[in-house]
């Protein structure tokens, strides 16, 4: 390989973010585990070419409703206000910076599709009656949702099944309330929630588990969101331990607190009202929530650190590009002198 072509090559990889890396790393294990793997998931489930349904789930989630419609409403958004703005060159910058985010989101959505399938590969026994034990244990020899039973009444539950789904608007919602801040709070954000998303699917498949809500008789039904689940198997995951409901809530409200804390009148309640929602409604063990909490925390602390080195690896790489643009220096007559 000539300096040349590894010079372009280095220059490409750094005009990539840090989130586009790690979404580029682990679609590429998930495109192995999905070819590596097919025929042990075709052989556990019991039909031939099993697998391919993996694919057209997978194509699903870049079709995910919920994701293009906010790509479609940011970019049009973003196109009105630079048409409208005198420096339409940065508002079109930011648009496709937007695009390449969410873009990374719907990477996202993918890769958590694979895992979902291919948990029985790897890891083919629930632990729910390990986490149930752990619950018990910590909460006084009940499951914090089973505590909460006595506080079901439908005016509640409604509130709380929005609030469980306004998680998924707040995500995307926060890439815009940071965007008003600057673009490294939003990479910040990004790399922050992706990591989390990323650490919490491999641990889906270290601990699988399919929640309260399918593996404890409760004597009286929580209603409200929970009978779209009830009423669609097709919907119940091994997704339960770590809490990312928790996990990526407190991601956000950390990073609002840090760049936007006059939103913190929103994310506070918020944030109690989605990870109170994920026990009350039975969709979570406690430890999940403790769990989902700590994995949050850490990644809020240790992901600024990975965005800070890499935004000084690219700074370092554009001092090296434009100075090999600018080409030898001329000496000038004082050292030819000397």
């Amino acid at each position: 390989m000539s300096q040349k072509t590894r010079r372009l090559m280095m220059r490409a990889l750094f005009q990539l973010e840090l989130y586009e890396l790690l979404g580029a790393v682990v679609s590429a294990a998930a495109i192995a585990v999905f070819f590596g793997a097919a025929r042990k998931l075709d052989d556990i489930i019991g039909i031939s070419g099993y697998h391919w349904k993996v694919a057209s789930a997978v194509a699903g989630a870049y079709q995910n409703a919920l994701t293009w419609w906010f790509t479609g409403a940011f970019a049009l958004l973003f196109l009105l206000l630079a048409l409208l703005h005198r420096k339409n060159h940065r508002m079109l910058r930011q648009l496709a910076f937007l695009i390449r985010v969410l873009l990374a989101f719907c990477t996202m959505l993918a890769i958590y599709k694979i895992v979902n399938f291919y948990i029985s590969v790897f890891n083919p026994f629930d632990r729910d009656m390990a986490l149930q034990h752990i619950d018990r244990t910590l909460f006084f020899g009940k499951l914090p949702s089973e505590w909460l039973s006595h506080l079901i009444c439908k005016p509640l539950t409604d509130v709380l099944s929005f609030a469980y789904m306004s998680w998924f608007v707040l995500t995307y919602s926060t890439i815009l309330v940071l965007l008003t801040h600057s673009r490294r709070a939003v990479l910040e954000f990004v790399f922050t929630a992706l990591a989390t998303f990323y650490v919490g699917y491999l641990t889906y498949i270290m601990v699988p588990a399919i929640g309260p809500l399918f593996t404890v008789p409760f004597p009286h039904p929580v209603g409200g969101l929970t009978n779209v689940f009830l009423h669609d198997q097709t919907l119940v995951a091994r997704d339960c331990f770590p809490s990312l409901h928790t996990g990526i809530s407190v991601v956000m409200v950390v990073l609002i607190g840090r760049y936007r804390r006059r939103w913190l009148w929103l994310y506070a309640p918020m944030t109690f009202l989605i990870v109170f929602s994920t026990l009350y409604l039975r969709f979570h063990y406690g430890i999940d929530v403790i769990a989902g909490a700590a994995l949050g925390v850490a990644m809020t602390q240790l992901c600024p650190i990975a965005v800070e080195w890499w935004a000084a690896k690219q700074e370092a790489a554009r001092m090296v590009a434009s100075d090999a643009a600018a080409g030898p220096r001329q000496p000038d007559a004082c050292s030819e002198l000397a």
